[in-house]
């Protein structure tokens, strides 16, 4: 057990035994407001349960910000304070009307006794709860906004990697920055590389997807000609997609590319090496574009996933930029996302070495920086490679 786990494990347990007085204090106020003060129907089963609910978050987040998370708050303001208790109250309520329908849909299908129900989603609500407040409300420096957070730690079962080499990330304390070159798949390699990567960084993004009819038309030409629903139905659900797409994109403080032409490349490429400049990572997906299409998902992400495109050489122009800016020669780190193995590869960083040819400087990076990554596919045995061109 890595000390990360053994450190996650030791809040998990402190996190389970703060929410004991929570609960003996909702119960003992449910009992005296329901006995002393209120006699009506409305009092008694509506709002002593409610005022009973509230008083059980108020002793659960002090518990938990002054015993489980205190290291990560210490020192935060009073406003600060404030908004991450608005969130745990949020977030309590969620979760208390999923326990709900945990107990509503175990008794439809399995018809077990309610003991057992109400158990199960006692356990099952309370990993989702802790992983919330662990990744999210009580994150310190929050990476995410709550909203894009908390979608984050809910899908993060499905889209976790195990990351073999670790020891190649720069660690947090690193002076230079570094540019993560990472394979793009068919959504795999930005999705997964973004949410598992430990570190912080700038994404490039097609611009095409932070805006609302080219992200809708996107996604629908993906997506959405496969569904078997209604066109009414489908145009909403792919709509719904579109907004929370958008939105986790600009969590993540993107820089836009726009690949239609040389112009707009190069804006990139200057934002990219300002970006650097100041210090801040960058992490791109430079594989051609694949063709769109209107066939069967299932089979092109296999393909996707079984396929290696060549570079665009010129995403390496950023290491003679950022050398005109500060003098010193930019490292660029391979990262392998093997989704059929849950994995992703980190190999060691490839520095740009300035040698008065950018073209050739250029071209001699994007070469090594996709043979590296051909190599630590072939190692994962899941893509079949292209030639290079």
């Amino acid at each position: 057990m890595t000390p990360q786990h053994k450190a996650s494990l030791r809040r998990f347990i402190g996190f389970s035994l703060c929410n004991t007085p929570g609960t003996l204090i909702e119960l003992l106020t449910v009992w005296l407001l329901s006995q002393y003060l209120f006699s009506s129907y409305a009092g008694q089963y509506i709002l002593a349960p409610v005022i009973a609910f509230e008083c059980a978050v108020v002793t659960n987040f002090t518990l938990f910000s002054r015993l489980v998370w205190r290291d990560r708050i210490s020192g935060m303001r009073t406003r600060a304070r404030l908004i991450r208790m608005l969130a745990f109250n949020l977030s309590a309520s969620g979760i208390y009307l999923l326990r709900i329908g945990l107990i509503q849909v175990m008794g439809i299908l399995w018809h077990p006794p309610v003991v057992l129900c109400d158990l199960a989603s006692m356990l099952f609500s309370g990993l989702i709860n802790f992983a919330i407040n662990d990744r999210v409300i009580f994150a310190g420096r929050r990476k995410h906004r709550l909203l894009v957070g908390t979608l984050i730690t809910l899908a993060y079962p499905w889209i976790h990697l195990r990351i073999k080499g670790r020891e190649n990330i720069p660690s947090a304390d690193s002076q230079r920055p570094v540019v993560y070159v990472c394979n793009h798949g068919f959504i795999s390699g930005p999705v997964m590389a973004a949410v598992n990567l430990p570190d912080t960084f700038r994404p490039w993004v097609d611009s095409r997807m932070l805006d609302r009819d080219e992200c809708y038309r996107n996604l629908y030409d993906t997506f959405g000609r496969s569904l078997h629903l209604s066109s009414r139905l489908r145009h909403r659900l792919i709509g719904r997609l579109r907004d929370i797409v958008i939105a986790v994109l600009r969590d993540y403080n993107p820089i836009p590319v726009i690949k239609d032409g040389s112009r707009q490349i190069m804006d990139t490429l200057k934002l990219s090496a300002d970006t650097l400049a100041s210090g801040c990572n960058l992490l791109i997906f430079p594989e051609h574009s694949r063709q769109s299409y209107h066939g069967d998902i299932a089979s092109e992400r296999s393909k996707a996933d079984n396929e290696l495109r060549t570079f665009y050489s010129g995403f390496a122009h950023l290491g003679h930029l950022y050398y005109q800016r500060t003098g010193q020669d930019l490292r660029f780190v391979p990262l392998y996302v093997d989704r059929k193995h849950r994995t992703m590869y980190v190999s060691p960083g490839i520095t740009y070495h300035h040698t008065g040819s950018p073209r050739d400087d250029r071209q001699q990076l994007a070469d090594t920086l996709f043979l590296t990554l051909s190599r630590m596919s072939s190692q994962s045995d899941a893509p079949t490679l292209q030639t290079t061109s």
